[in-house]
């Protein structure tokens, strides 16, 4: 209810409540803390304004009207590319993490190649000119990006079902 509606950095903050249940959950079933929930969150809480800004901007126009201020009406279209770009950068390195707290190599091939889609994305979003395109694309690096987290979380299931390193 605060930050939405009083600063542009509000994905950015508001991120970190939704990056929160890999930790919870697993602080819930062990009764601790350990270092893969951590970078899960951190993973998610970095995910986000890359995943969530490319929505922003295509819907900007809506945000203005509803005075919302998203870092596509306060900042730009610029800015705000250069930061889903920094952000999907960002998320990429974290999603290596894992794969080498774990040894999973499945899991890391696969955040490897998704990671430097996500990244390309961002790249092609930054480099269109403003307009019908750029908005359609930033719609698609979206959709993309929520199918992005479900596969880096599919591969880490998998690599513990076919390598067996142990969570718990």
């Amino acid at each position: 209810l605060y930050l939405k509606p009083s600063t542009p950095w509000n994905i950015v903050w508001g991120g970190l409540a939704g990056a929160l249940p890999p930790l919870i959950g697993w602080t819930a079933i062990t009764g601790s803390i350990a270092a893969l929930p951590v970078v899960l969150v951190l993973l998610v809480f970095v995910w986000t304004p890359a995943h969530f800004w490319p929505l922003a901007i295509n819907c900007r126009r809506d945000y203005a009207k509803a005075c919302i201020p998203m870092l596509p009406c306060t900042h730009g279209i610029d800015r705000t590319r250069k930061e889903v770009l920094n952000y999907a950068i960002l998320t990429w390195i974290v999603s290596m993490i894992p794969a080498f707290l774990t040894g999973d190599w499945i899991y890391g091939g696969i955040a490897w190649l998704s990671g430097a889609w996500f990244v390309g994305m961002a790249l092609r979003l930054k480099a269109l000119p403003e307009g019908q395109e750029m908005d359609q694309y930033a719609r698609s690096m979206f959709a993309y990006s929520i199918s992005y987290l479900f596969l880096l979380y599919t591969a880490l299931i998998l690599g513990k079902l076919v390598m067996g390193y142990g969570f718990f």
